[in-house]
């Protein structure tokens, strides 16, 4: 067996076929596997847990089945999907992860992360994150009505396509700030000896960093 990572699906009603690919991969290995972590952008959108959309039923079914078979199953948000609540959790059988997030397992210390904390040349998003994350931003937007959140969410999806498309590149990742946080894990003695190693899912605009060579691996241009 093995310990899997998925990210950045993206699922949505409009590409239905995405979806039962994902479906047929939580029957098959997912179902037999050690554990499931989930690393954000599962979704292309989501306004609240109470949106009653088939994509969002269906992925809390699979993931169920899964979890109900013993594989644990862990989620981190994305700038996609950071409302996802605990009610989806609950039903979804998934544990909460907070972003960064430490794993140890085979000997190895791993840094998890959506990735986009560490993309701090979009000083626009980062202001923007910071902004939706908190209690107070989060309570406003879902206190309003479902379709109001779903047109608003529309025209979040649309203003990002147009920020980037008028980049014409995504933002990389902060190779410096990804080195200091290595770094300060390496100052506890219990990882010392642990090779470190950041994993994320933004193959698009971020880089997997190895703490011995500092090398940084090109994004995947298809992303």
């Amino acid at each position: 067996m093995a310990t899997l990572f998925i990210s950045d699906l993206h699922l949505d009603s409009s590409r239905p076929a995405i979806t039962e690919l994902f479906g047929g991969f939580l029957r098959r290995e997912a179902s037999s596997a050690d554990a499931l972590y989930i690393l954000g952008d599962l979704f292309e959108a989501w306004v609240g847990d109470d949106d009653p959309s088939a994509v969002g039923a269906y992925v809390a079914s699979g993931l169920r089945a899964v979890a109900d078979a013993g594989v644990p199953v862990f989620f981190i948000r994305g700038n996609r999907d950071f409302l996802v609540g605990g009610d989806f959790l609950a039903q979804s059988g998934v544990g909460d992860l907070a972003d960064p997030t430490l794993l140890t397992f085979d000997e190895h210390t791993y840094l998890l992360t959506h990735g986009d904390l560490l993309c701090t040349d979009d000083v626009a998003y980062q202001q923007f994150r910071r902004q939706v994350r908190t209690p107070e931003w989060q309570a406003a937007f879902l206190a309003r009505p479902l379709a109001e959140r779903q047109a608003m969410a529309r025209q979040m999806r649309e203003h990002s396509e147009a920020h980037h498309a008028a980049q014409g590149v995504y933002a990389h990742i902060d190779a410096e700030l990804a080195r200091r946080r290595l770094a300060e894990l390496e100052k506890d003695p219990g990882r010392r000896q642990t090779r470190v190693r950041i994993m994320h899912d933004e193959r698009r605009h971020c880089a997997i960093l190895k703490r011995r060579t500092g090398r940084e691996m090109a994004p995947d241009p298809k992303r």
